[in-house]
């Protein structure tokens, strides 16, 4: 009994003791609600994490976005056709543009237009009709016309350096003092350096911006109208300063006309260069189709979060950079291009016949016995042709192109003045030439800047047409050239009188025409019927 009941203790004892150690287990157990509170606040941090690469990946996938509508900007040459619209402005104000350019043309050019009715005068009232005399008061208009080119690599440098506003009221300064000092003149030479030169560099300053201006803001589209219409203003101004200038000649004497002319250039002048700003431009896709139409919105969108900063066409430079280094404004580059100097050449020979008829139509309507307002009137029916023609050709470039434009224009001048003023003898044969010869004698004016672009670029276009000006100056001495080619041949072969003015006039527009076509054959490889 005595073991029953110390193995019952002992039992007991063991039982007790794995209660206790059951006990002391469980009680020091970790609970499962930390287990799970950590487990999560781990799911936690993976869910923040993982939003966090989502937010990164759709970061990347935006700046991607952006950097590809850059990349499509910056190469849309390939894609598209790039187009320049101006920052915050419409295109329509390149209109104003033609409008400023049309004004200053109408006074700048008009006057040195109409300086055949001015010479006709001093023949007539002042200075007598010697030979010698008539080709010294043709280079005051031949001298007003060299100025508006020789100057302008000048012009170009001025307006870096000082802006377009501030060129243009240096132009009037000049323009307006060149007037207003002729009126006090008493020789010849004293018009050649006021009429001439002063009012000559005045008038390239304004003609400069005009043309370069026109050609930046319709570099694109409408190049051609807009051109027509901008050079028009010199054709309206040859029509209008005539009638103004001969019945104030009559009544007043010619001092007070060139007072009355300085008013006016004034004025115009002033209301052009308030006209006349510089075009800043952003670019922008053209849409090809559809398609790419929704591909180029997006990319258009992203990239509105990208800072793209206008580019400036025209950069003001400092003074002293531009007077040390023209090479910084001026690209002389362009001058080692044949096809440069080929429509230097062209323009060259036909230039030095265009000005013919303009300078010696009035005197050679008073040599036929003629009055000296049908003479005057003459030059204004060549001038409203011309303004008609000029428009028309700008129209027909758009279309033809304007390489082409030049070529059938300047062949159809060329023939009026063979078959048509070599036998004119009366008033009514002399109006039919000055309006054919009027209608298509000056569309190679209105196409210049058009045609330098095409030959040089857009990105030389300012330094191509600068130096196409100067180049081309020479021909401004062509009524001179043709006027010691007519005493020549009358003094010693007893010629016709104004027969060398005819054929001259003829041969120079032909010659000028063969050069374009050799142009145009190495422009486009021998496809001389393509669009060009």
């Amino acid at each position: 009994m005595a073991s029953i009941s110390s193995n019952n203790n002992k039992a007991s004892t063991e039982q007790q003791d794995n209660d206790e150690q059951e006990v002391f287990y469980f009680a020091h157990q970790p609970t499962l609600e930390p287990v799970t509170s950590r487990l999560s606040h781990i799911s936690n941090l993976t869910d923040v994490s993982t939003q966090k690469d989502e937010e990164s990946i759709l970061e990347d996938e935006k700046t991607t976005r952006r950097l590809s509508a850059v990349s499509d900007i910056s190469n849309a040459s390939t894609v598209h056709e790039l187009e320049f619209t101006p920052e915050q402005e419409s295109d329509s104000y390149g209109w104003f543009i033609v409008l400023a350019a049309f004004l200053s043309q109408v006074v700048g050019l008009g006057i040195i237009m109409s300086w055949g009715v001015m010479q006709d005068y001093y023949e007539q009232h002042v200075y007598g009709q010697e030979s010698a005399t008539v080709i010294k008061l043709s280079l005051v208009g031949t001298l007003g016309n060299f100025a508006l080119n020789v100057f302008s690599p000048f012009v170009q440098i001025l307006v870096s350096t000082i802006g377009i506003r501030s060129s243009v009221l240096l132009a009037t300064i000049l323009s307006v003092a060149g007037l207003e000092l002729s009126s006090f003149t008493s020789e010849v030479w004293q018009l050649q350096l006021t009429q001439g030169i002063l009012f000559g560099g005045g008038g390239s300053i304004i003609f400069y911006i005009g043309m370069s201006s026109v050609q930046q803001w319709f570099s694109h589209k409408k190049s051609g109208i807009a051109l027509g219409i901008s050079t028009s203003g010199s054709c309206f101004g040859g029509l209008i300063m005539p009638l103004i200038i001969t019945p104030i000649n009559r009544r007043f004497g010619i001092s007070t006309c060139f007072r009355i002319l300085g008013g006016i250039t004034c004025i115009l002048y002033l209301l052009s260069g308030f006209l006349f700003k510089d075009k800043t431009t952003t670019p922008s896709h053209k849409k090809a189709s559809d398609e790419e139409a929704g591909s180029s919105s997006a990319a258009a969108a992203a990239a509105k979060d990208v800072d793209i900063k206008p580019v400036e066409t025209t950069e003001k430079l400092s003074l002293k950079k531009t007077l040390l280094s023209p090479f910084k404004v001026i690209q002389f580059d362009v001058l080692k291009d044949v096809n440069f100097i080929l429509w230097c050449l062209a323009d060259i020979v036909i230039e030095l016949s265009y000005y013919t008829p303009l300078f010696f139509l009035p005197s050679y309507a008073t040599s036929l016995g003629l009055k000296d307002t049908k003479g005057s009137s003459l030059i204004s029916i060549t001038a409203s042709c011309n303004a008609i023609g000029r428009i028309f050709a700008g129209m027909i470039a758009d279309r033809i192109g304007h390489i082409n434009t030049v070529i059938i224009t300047g062949f159809l001048a060329g023939c009026s003045a063979f078959l048509i003023w070599t036998f004119a003898y009366n008033f009514v044969s002399l109006v039919f030439f000055a309006a054919i010869f009027g209608f298509f004698g000056g569309a190679f004016v209105t196409l210049g800047p058009s045609t330098t672009a095409i030959i040089t670029g857009m990105d030389r276009f300012k330094s191509g047409y600068s130096l196409f000006l100067l180049v081309t100056m020479v021909a401004m001495f062509g009524p001179n050239l043709a006027g010691a080619l007519e005493a020549y041949f009358t003094t010693h072969y007893n010629q016709e009188p104004y027969l060398t003015y005819k054929l001259f006039t003829g041969v120079g527009y032909i010659l000028g025409v063969l050069v374009m076509v050799v142009l145009k054959w190495r422009i486009h490889r021998g496809r001389l019927f393509s669009k060009l």
